[in-house]
């Protein structure tokens, strides 16, 4: 059985209720850390190019990618700076556009 998350259900509600719960219950405890915590910087460009291809949404592709580092073991309770949430996403996704920009202009496409 194959679930269409990209579409709500007829009742106004995602497919699958609990990965969404899930993806705001770890982004709450991201945002509740400590300042101190240093701040992870990771470029995801294939991750935005491959996102664009299939036109997936940031918030789908954030939901997908963290239940599968969860699944590897690399997301837990105690290393949560792993989380990938939509807005980095959607910046790589901007970085990703900027840079075929680039090269288009400089005739590297």
């Amino acid at each position: 059985m194959i679930l269409d998350l990209r579409k709500p259900s007829q009742a106004g509600r995602w497919s699958t209720p609990s990965n969404k719960e899930k993806h705001d219950e770890i982004q709450q405890e991201v945002e509740q850390e400590d300042s101190t915590t240093s701040q992870v910087r990771l470029e995801l460009p294939s991750l935005a190019e491959a996102c664009d291809r299939i036109g997936v949404s940031n918030r789908l592709a954030a939901i997908t990618i963290n239940s599968a580092i969860r699944d590897m073991g690399i997301l837990t309770k105690e290393k949560i700076t792993s989380l990938i949430n939509r807005s980095r996403i959607r910046r790589a996704r901007e970085e990703v556009c900027k840079d075929i920009q680039r090269k288009s202009s400089e005739g590297q496409v």
